[in-house]
C-alpha cells in the first residue's frame, strides 16, 4: 500500500454533523467519526 493511499482511509466523516476530519471523534461536536470511504468492492461478494 503506497503512502497516499494510506492518507486516503484516513478521511473520517461524522455522521451527527457531516464534518469531515482525521481524528476519531469531531472536533466540532465530540461525536465519534465513522470511515467516510466505502467498502472496498470484490467479484466474489455475488
Amino acid at each position: 500500500m503506497s503512502f497516499l493511499s494510506t492518507i486516503k482511509m484516513l478521511l473520517r466523516k461524522c455522521t451527527h454533523c457531516d464534518k469531515y476530519t482525521l481524528k476519531s471523534t469531531c472536533p466540532t461536536c465530540n461525536k465519534f467519526t465513522e470511515s467516510a470511504h466505502p467498502a472496498r468492492f470484490s467479484p466474489d461478494d455475488k
